[in-house]
């Protein structure tokens, strides 16, 4: 983030140089400037200063029908800033500075010379001193060509191992076959056989056959083995279910005893009754013959 500070402050300080400039400005001025990204490699401590100095830069704008088409190159100073003069005023161009572009051309420096993502840029408006005024063609940037074998996945040639120089080709290699595999197999194939077979196989038949093939029968377990049978073992039987004893009804409730007879009353005897009538005394027996 170091360097994306620094473009800003670099930025600033040539728009300021612009302004109080000692010689006369045109009606219109375009600045921008030039670094290295080369975030793509990583580098450990990154470069201090990404700027590419000498770099070419073109600025263009359209003609009309009363004035040809301007172009200028231009190549960026020691901290990779440029700057254009336009040739015509603000006033009497407006609608031709909007259409100006400024592109890319080449990189001074070999190392980082893959255009990056933005080659081509429109004009905007920065600042305003009364009739002057200054367009920022905003900050183009070079990349490493090794960012961009990265992103297409590299040269094929470093994913192959070198050649086995104790296992060489028998027969010189046929131009016309593509290349074989570098990496030798761990046992070596052995050769087809190019002898025919005695018997060769019979080709399917396509006729279905005229009976049609009965189904499976349904497979059923196996019933378990009974256990083999031992004279004088007789097994014990099952013991009986348990009695459960029947309910006796209750008990009547005891009726309360019946009251005890009188005994008969005597009779007494009837007075003045002779002897040997029923209700009289008893007649005497005499004991005289």
């Amino acid at each position: 983030m170091s360097w994306i500070l620094t473009l800003i402050l670099l930025t600033s300080t040539f728009l300021s140089e612009a302004k109080h400039h000692p010689h006369p400005l045109s009606a219109a001025t375009v600045v921008g400037a030039v670094y290295c990204d080369d975030a793509c490699i990583h580098q450990d401590p990154p470069k201090p200063d990404p700027f590419i100095a000498g770099a070419t830069v073109a600025v263009e704008c359209k003609g009309t029908s009363t004035r040809p088409p301007f172009r200028q190159e231009v190549k960026t100073g020691g901290r990779g800033e440029f700057r254009v003069d336009l040739p015509f005023s603000v006033a009497n161009r407006a609608k031709t500075i909007r259409g100006c572009t400024a592109a890319l051309v080449r990189s001074n420096d070999l190392a980082c010379a893959a255009a990056g993502a933005a080659t081509l840029a429109p004009l905007r408006l920065k600042s305003r001193n009364g009739k002057e005024q200054i367009f920022s063609a905003g900050v183009f940037s070079f990349k490493p060509q090794n960012c961009n074998r990265k992103q297409t996945g590299g040269s094929p040639e470093k994913f192959f191992l070198p050649p086995n120089p104790l296992n060489p080709g028998l027969l010189p290699p046929n131009p016309l076959l593509p290349p074989p595999s570098l990496i030798p197999p761990l046992l070596p194939t052995p050769p087809p056989s190019i002898i025919p077979p005695v018997f060769p196989t019979p080709p399917p038949s396509v006729i279905p056959p005229l009976l049609p093939t009965p189904p499976s029968s349904p497979s059923f377990p196996l019933p378990l083995p009974l256990p083999p049978f031992i004279p004088g073992l007789v097994p014990s039987p099952s013991p009986p279910p348990p009695v459960l004893p029947v309910p006796l009804p209750p008990l009547p409730v005891p009726l309360p005893p019946l009251p005890v007879p009188l005994p008969p009353l005597p009779v007494p005897p009837v007075p003045f009754l002779p002897p040997g009538i029923p209700g009289g005394p008893p007649a005497e027996v005499s004991s005289k013959p």
